[in-house]
């Protein structure tokens, strides 16, 4: 529902930055500044793209980080375990 909203917000927007306009009689769709408008979609795919890459790389990164604080806190244990016995 959420994402439905998103993409008719984001096609008002564009029909709005295009100056649309709508005759009924006879019928015709004229978007006068299309350039425009496509020109504002490719921006915001772009920053969509270099948003989802850096979060990826942040992921990344932050499983690698736990990986290694999970393996040292094993070992630490087994560590004490055994200067215990």
């Amino acid at each position: 529902m959420n994402l439905t909203i998103r993409i008719i917000i984001m096609v008002l927007v564009l029909l709005f930055v295009g100056h649309t306009r709508i005759n009924f009689f006879p019928f015709k769709i004229d978007i006068l500044y299309w350039r425009t408008s496509l020109g504002v979609l490719l921006l915001i795919i772009g920053l969509l793209l270099v948003s989802y890459d850096s979060d990826l790389k942040n992921y990344k990164q932050g499983l690698k980080d736990g990986q290694n604080q999970v393996i040292n806190m094993m070992q630490n244990q087994i560590k004490d375990n055994n200067d215990e016995n």
